[in-house]
């Protein structure tokens, strides 16, 4: 997880919509990536049930409710093909990763049939509506010579000349302003709906707040919409103007913080594998040795009983999910009644 994403507005609404502590959403999170990682590396994480993501990232209520509150918050997006992808994975997912999709000529999924957006919509229908008018002139005026023109192949290709320059303008923009990833940042701001002249009144508030840098212009891109009023929506300095000399080191030990609260939760998950780990090995006799029946009624309620089940019957506890195996020592750990 990047540094600051615990910062974002939207992760806390995440945390208190599920009820969650600080490291609880920061282990959802975690688990989700990296399960669409190995298992949907596309970010086609839609191919997958809601059960079995909810079972990946160890959430015991609904799955339903998860994902809901997890395309609500923009953790993941409603996609037409894919059903969900996860949020701008093309842009977040690890380097590795990008490095062996290109390797094999494949496209992240959030790159693939886009639905366009209202700004995309507007631009493309009036360039459709152009392009569509010449065709039919230069058609009706050359006849004799040439069938007419197929404007279905022309319009998509003017529509992404578009879209380029669009972003074009607006990552000069914003490199103006010294901002670092221009390219995120401006692809950020047209899929949040903002025009180029949006950003750039963006930027001129920008510089009227002397203890904002220029990451909080993609705060406020990212967290509000475009036509809210240009004072609303920006982050709270984390400098106070009486003490701007020591913003490098409160920025510094801001970071260092919010780093040692990740790896806090990364060591608690990981010495918590490790535990039943031990507690599996420890407990593997007497579970093999116990009732297939009795070992089916200590399943978690919430996963997918009836798969599960038919595992135990017909092969064993053994070849479950590594994440239902862990419950299922758990719970016979535990002493549940039989």
């Amino acid at each position: 997880m990047k540094v600051g994403t615990t910062e974002l507005v939207k992760f806390r609404h995440l945390k208190r919509a599920l009820g969650l502590p600080h490291f609880g959403a920061v282990g959802i999170l975690e688990s989700l990536w990296m399960f669409a990682a190995k298992n949907s590396p596309l970010g086609d994480i839609g191919k997958h049930s809601n059960e079995d993501i909810a079972c990946m990232v160890e959430w015991d209520e609904s799955p339903d409710e998860l994902i809901d509150h997890l395309v609500k918050y923009r953790w993941l997006d409603a996609h037409p093909e894919h059903r969900l992808v996860i949020h701008d994975w093309s842009e977040h997912a690890p380097n590795w990763l990008k490095g062996n999709l290109a390797s094999r000529g494949k496209q992240f999924a959030d790159t693939l049939s886009q639905p366009a957006k209202h700004g995309a919509k507007r631009s493309a229908k009036h360039r459709t509506h152009s392009t569509s008018q010449a065709a039919t002139k230069s058609s009706q005026s050359n006849s004799n010579l040439s069938p007419p023109i197929d404007t279905a192949t022309v319009a998509p290709l003017q529509i992404q000349r578009g879209t380029d320059a669009e972003r074009g303008e607006m990552a000069e923009i914003l490199r103006k302003i010294g901002l670092a990833a221009v390219e995120p940042a401006a692809k950020e701001a047209i899929t949040r709906d903002y025009t180029a002249d949006q950003v750039r009144a963006l930027t001129d508030e920008l510089s009227r707040r002397p203890n904002l840098g220029p990451g909080a212009l993609v705060f406020r891109i990212r967290n509000t919409p475009p036509d809210a009023p240009l004072n609303e929506g920006w982050p709270e300095p984390t400098v106070k103007p009486a003490a701007a000399g020591r913003g490098d080191d409160q920025y510094r030990k801001q970071s260092s913080e919010q780093l040692a609260t990740i790896e806090a939760a990364s060591a608690k998950a990981k010495a918590e594998s490790e535990r039943i780990q031990q507690l599996e090995l420890a407990l593997a006799d007497d579970i093999d040795n116990t009732n297939a029946e009795d070992l089916v009624r200590l399943l978690p309620q919430v996963l997918q009983r009836e798969k599960c089940a038919a595992t135990i019957r017909e092969k064993s506890w053994r070849d479950l999910p590594a994440i239902v195996r862990r419950k299922l020592v758990t719970s016979f750990a535990n002493g549940c009644e039989l």
